[in-house]
């Protein structure tokens, strides 16, 4: 399968890079939203795990704008990073990410809630 992570410049997906390389999961990263919508509707990959702290327009928005767009409406998004409020963590997954992972990634974590969502 392949992989798309959206991480802001500042943390890093290798840790969840890793883990994918492992199990066969072909992964690239981008560091912006809209350098993900980009790269999904170019090129729709398996998965998209999409950082909560990215920049510009709220996650749950670029989410539900892929959920909505019939080139990307297959592809398992997948939310992960810190969420201060049960709020924010809600709007996430009801724009249509189907899980929500937190740190830390440990790599039984990452397999249970992540691979098995694309094998």
């Amino acid at each position: 399968g392949r992989a798309l992570l959206v991480f802001p410049r500042h943390q890093d997906p290798e840790v969840l890079g890793g883990v994918l390389e492992e199990e066969r999961v072909v992964w690239s990263a981008v560091d912006s939203l809209d350098a993900a919508i980009r790269s999904i509707i170019a090129d729709p990959p398996d998965m998209a795990l999409v950082h909560s702290e990215m920049h510009g327009p709220e996650a749950s928005e670029i989410l539900a704008a892929l959920r909505a767009d019939p080139r990307t409406r297959n592809v398992v998004l997948l939310g992960c990073g810190s969420v201060s409020d049960r709020q924010s963590l809600a709007r996430i997954l009801s724009a249509g990410a189907v899980d929500f992972l937190l740190p830390p990634y440990s790599p039984e974590r990452i397999r249970e809630r992540v691979l098995r969502r694309i094998h």
